[in-house]
């Protein structure tokens, strides 16, 4: 099976075609389809690109001011939504929306990390440290990940190097912002963000397991780089793609994202078929709570199991 699919689609948490700033009104309403099925046409023309279904997924509504074009398709709910909060002009009033018992609770753990050492929050400039960070962030998260039974995506040839080059590459003028908490000699949490006009995207995010891990010092490095956003003059923290209980504590906006799913051809039907019962089932099970918590606390068992036997 060949399908037509965004470049880099299992690397990004949004999926959205490049548009021209007047592309709304060049492209009449409803003018879309047959646009999509031109270009179809063409790249299915050439027999090195021949496919034979067509998957699309996690497309916002929106790419910047235009309404998504390809939502004209075809399309259901995502099992996943996304999810951003506005930010206000100082950290204070901000933070000053939490409760007391919640700040409080924040300022003891963070107390709490410091009995183990200097408590240190890091923006790494120099090449070598950055990407010292960003080795860390993958070893923490292949560790966090094989606990949950999930698999490791930064396993895969060329995704380390992926978030390498944007983490280090001077033309794309801090688009990455790399960061750390230290405790110590520890680094007990790491972050890659992306950050883009008033936006501030938080992508990747892991810490240490273990003693550190009881304090949060993921929570806390949050809340350093939520204040980093506000004191750089951001309107938006941005907490992509999952529906992770602390992100609906932050935020107040859900973002819908979209699939589309196609066959081009007749053998691409049943796999068609079997992927949207796939993906229905998925949303089914990840909006159900009782359902979801019981999904993953299986998944991590099987998880260990597999650890287990592989020792």
């Amino acid at each position: 099976m060949r399908r037509l699919t965004f470049l880099g689609s299992e690397l990004a948490d949004y999926n959205a075609p490049l548009l021209a700033r007047d592309f709304a009104t060049t492209v009449k309403p409803g003018g879309f389809a047959a646009l999509w099925q031109a270009v179809m046409d063409l790249i299915d023309a050439d027999q090195a690109l021949r496919f034979d279904l067509v998957e699309l997924a996690k497309m916002p509504e929106m790419v910047g001011s235009q309404a998504n074009p390809m939502l004209d398709l075809p399309v259901v709910l995502n099992a996943s939504g996304a999810h951003r909060t506005a930010l206000t002009d100082s950290w204070e009033a901000y933070y000053g929306k939490r409760s007391s018992a919640t700040r409080r609770r924040d300022r003891t753990k963070l107390n709490r990390l410091g009995a183990y050492g200097e408590v240190a929050f890091i923006e790494p400039e120099r090449a070598a440290d950055i990407e010292a960070t960003l080795r860390c962030l993958f070893e923490q998260k292949a560790c966090c990940l094989a606990r949950m039974g999930v698999r490791d995506p930064f396993a895969q040839p060329g995704y380390r190097d992926f978030y390498l080059d944007l983490a280090l590459d001077p033309d794309l003028g801090g688009l990455a912002h790399i960061a750390r908490l230290d405790v110590g000699e520890a680094t007990a949490a790491t972050t890659f963000c992306l950050r883009w006009r008033d936006t501030w995207y938080y992508l990747l995010a892991s810490y240490q397991e273990g003693e550190l891990a009881r304090f949060g010092p993921g929570a806390a490095h949050l809340r350093h780089l939520m204040r980093t956003a506000i004191e750089s003059g951001f309107r938006h923290f941005d907490f992509t793609i999952g529906d992770e209980a602390y992100k609906r504590d932050w935020c107040e906006e859900e973002l819908k994202l979209f699939d589309h799913c196609a066959a081009r051809r007749l053998r691409g039907v049943p796999v068609i078929a079997a992927a949207r019962a796939f993906r229905s089932t998925k949303r089914f099970i990840k909006q159900t709570p009782i359902l979801w918590r019981g999904y993953t606390r299986a998944r991590a068992l099987a998880g260990r199991f597999r650890r287990n036997g592989c020792r």
